[in-house]
């Protein structure tokens, strides 16, 4: 059991197939399959803000759908992100339509010297960062 086992997430469910478990979530206009064997990601639908997963893409441990675009947690625990970036979900850098298509950024948190990414999460135009360890709130140090 964790922290965040009382959260409901209506979008995202597992199912096994075989000897392949995946992950899938699902935007407005897409549906995205994390194969477990492989940690690589499948993605089906629109793709006019850059919403499928690019070229290049590292392995992912966990991915979450906005409505136009996706966060992920790649392997070496870093936070990737590509699609529509309009309000800053997908980090700062977009083009000229608000877009991160054809690739991806890398999205850091804040410093985290004593804690670590421990998963992500997304909506309309939000992007969340999940962190374990110590964090500082109004200049106490918390464990959470």
């Amino acid at each position: 059991s964790s922290d965040l086992d009382y959260l409901p997430d209506l979008k995202t469910f597992v199912i096994t197939s075989g000897e392949s478990t995946y992950d899938l979530t699902a935007s407005w206009s897409n549906i995205y399959a994390l194969i477990h064997s492989d940690h690589q990601l499948k993605g089906w639908g629109r793709n006019d803000r850059g919403q499928l997963p690019p070229d290049g893409l590292p392995k992912l441990k966990s991915v979450a759908a906005g409505s136009e675009h996706c966060v992920g947690l790649t392997m070496d625990s870093e936070v990737v992100a590509w699609g529509w970036g309009e309000h800053g979900n997908c980090g700062p850098d977009i083009d000229a339509h608000a877009n991160v298509a054809g690739g991806h950024w890398n999205i850091l948190p804040v410093t985290l010297s004593d804690s670590e990414v421990a998963g992500v999460g997304a909506g309309c135009a939000t992007s969340f960062i999940i962190v374990r360890g110590t964090t500082r709130n109004g200049g106490a140090r918390t464990n959470r």
